[in-house]
């Protein structure tokens, strides 16, 4: 093995959504942030000497400007988003985020500095999804530069350690992007050398006519 992972790296006093009010008696989250980064520097300085990456689930934020993301990234090798594109497993149509936080993540994948790991996991329902499994990874693809900052997709099914289903789309070769994503209505698309991806973040159906040039 070549790194470690750190699960739940959180930036908030605030830890309802697991079940208790608070998780440290700091004054308050700046407090708590500087305490995360130092325990951070520590871990990443012991794993480098044995030449290990250190990679932390930062799930709980999503805005590419926020303070803690840029300084976590300056710390550690790489961070983790386990909420990409997707909210809930097993809840389908309102398990997604909004169109302005999918933004958000495809700017963290298009901004996350060089030489870091980005990892990015859609959640699926354990029945699996062919649907929801494309629109996690072409997101994905929309924001990747694989050259110098690796990116990395997972479409888990709840419960499931591993990808229960490897579909046929991701064996499709598409070449080098050919420029960035772009958007017009709503709808962004990016050109590869081989191919075009197309994602509509937005919860209303469009229709999309492709000429042969495309």
């Amino acid at each position: 093995w070549v790194g470690v992972f750190l699960d739940n790296i959180r930036y908030t006093l605030d830890n309802t959504e697991y079940g208790t009010p608070v998780i440290a008696s700091y004054a308050t989250d700046e407090n708590f942030q500087e305490a995360t980064l130092a325990f951070m520097r520590a871990i990443v300085d012991a794993m480098h000497q044995e030449k290990l990456n250190v990679i932390g689930n930062v799930s709980q934020v999503n805005d590419p400007n926020h303070p803690f993301w840029g300084a976590f990234l300056n710390v550690a090798d790489g961070a983790m988003n386990e909420v990409f594109t997707r909210t809930h497993y097993n809840i389908i149509e309102q398990g997604y985020h909004t169109a302005a936080v999918w933004q958000q993540q495809l700017e963290q994948g298009q901004n996350i500095p060089e030489g870091k790991i980005l990892l990015l996991e859609n959640r699926v329902p354990f029945w699996s999804d062919h649907d929801i499994s494309l629109y996690g990874y072409a997101s994905m693809l929309l924001g990747i530069n694989n050259k110098t900052r690796p990116t990395y997709y997972y479409g888990r099914e709840d419960t499931a350690s591993i990808p229960s289903y490897w579909y046929d789309e991701y064996n499709i070769d598409l070449g080098e992007p050919t420029g960035l994503a772009e958007e017009e209505g709503g709808i962004y698309s990016r050109a590869f050398e081989r191919g075009l991806v197309i994602v509509n973040p937005n919860p209303n159906r469009q229709q999309i006519t492709l000429t042969r040039d495309m």
